[in-house]
């Protein structure tokens, strides 16, 4: 490692034996629109509806498939991308002016008062964030301390968030 980035946080990845790594949150996958949309009023998202809209694909990577279309891609279909983002704010905002929908994370939608459907899509894996961190720093007390600090926050909004449900 070259030092530059003590932590990084993401999707699972295939790694250097040398990075560590523990899950810090899973959640699962929705389709997100605005409040307003012409379809947020239906009890149900079929998969012919999911199909007809136009989406936006968040991923951290440039290029490849999500979740949702190598799930897809098995049942012979796929999604119609019109816009492509690494950043989840900047969508949300396009999807706030226009009738595109996203697939996120449940979590994401809820603080961001979209309207949800669960996925009409079998095989979608939950998401599943992730801490990074070198070797080299497994020792150093204020990495430690910072990791341990991140690790009990989302302990705390999983319970918290579980309180919620049960209301």
């Amino acid at each position: 490692a070259a030092g530059r980035l003590d932590f990084a946080v993401d999707a699972p990845l295939n790694t250097d034996p040398q990075v560590r790594h523990v899950k810090l949150m899973e959640d699962r996958y929705v389709c997100a629109m605005r409040k307003g949309h012409p379809l947020a009023g239906k009890e149900k998202l079929t998969l012919d509806d999911y199909l007809g809209l136009t989406h936006i694909h968040i991923s951290s990577r440039r290029s490849g498939l999500g979740y949702v279309d190598l799930a897809l891609g098995k049942m012979g279909i796929q999604r119609k991308i019109a816009l492509r983002s690494q950043h989840y704010l900047m969508a949300s905002q396009v999807l706030q002016q226009t009738d595109m929908v996203m697939t996120v994370p449940e979590r994401f939608a809820r603080r961001n008062d979209l309207h949800a459907f669960y996925l009409p899509v079998n095989d979608v894996p939950p998401v599943e964030t992730h801490l990074y961190w070198h070797e080299s720093t497994d020792q150093d007390p204020a990495n430690r301390w910072m990791r341990e600090q991140m690790i009990e926050l989302c302990q705390q909004v999983t319970a918290q968030e579980k309180k919620l449900e049960k209301v």
